[in-house]
């Protein structure tokens, strides 16, 4: 009888954290997506084990495209001049995301996050749009691509 009152158990805990994962959203408006930061915490955790993630914020709001595209045309971050461990891909990533804020406060879910590129570690943004969609932007360039699958995440800021 143990044995099947822990199994159970189990089953309720999962069926649990599913349902959590799977409605992060706690409301939609025209202004894009709410979520609570708790459950936006544990999304991340679970789709990136081994990275450190700091969320500064208790509710995220997600990010229209269309203003990640018009931010992108009119930014001058990838103009700069790269300098090698002065000006590179953190450094970037830094500018872009104070750039980002400033322009738009409120679609707070653009972020800063740094994973395995090769044997070395490369910073890029990160942004959740309207769907879900969880987008690296390239703030060296100026170009934004889908999260890859597998993608090896150290450390998330949002």
């Amino acid at each position: 009888m143990k044995g099947k009152r822990s199994y159970i158990f189990g089953i309720i805990i999962l069926v649990s954290f599913a349902m959590l994962y799977s409605s992060m959203w706690i409301t939609s408006d025209v202004h894009g997506n709410l979520i609570d930061g708790r459950a936006l915490k544990l999304h991340l955790s679970l789709k990136y084990p081994r990275a450190s993630i700091f969320l500064s914020d208790c509710i995220y709001q997600s990010v229209d495209l269309n203003h990640l595209k018009s931010f992108l045309n009119s930014n001058n971050i990838p103009s700069m001049t790269y300098i090698s461990e002065f000006r590179d891909c953190d450094d970037y990533a830094i500018m872009m995301l104070g750039n980002w804020k400033e322009t738009y406060p409120y679609e707070n879910l653009f972020g800063y996050i740094v994973f395995e590129k090769g044997e070395y570690l490369h910073a890029t943004n990160l942004c959740i749009d309207n769907n879900g969609n969880e987008w690296i932007v390239e703030p060296q360039c100026g170009t934004y691509y889908k999260v890859p699958e597998n993608l090896s995440v150290v450390f998330i800021f949002i």
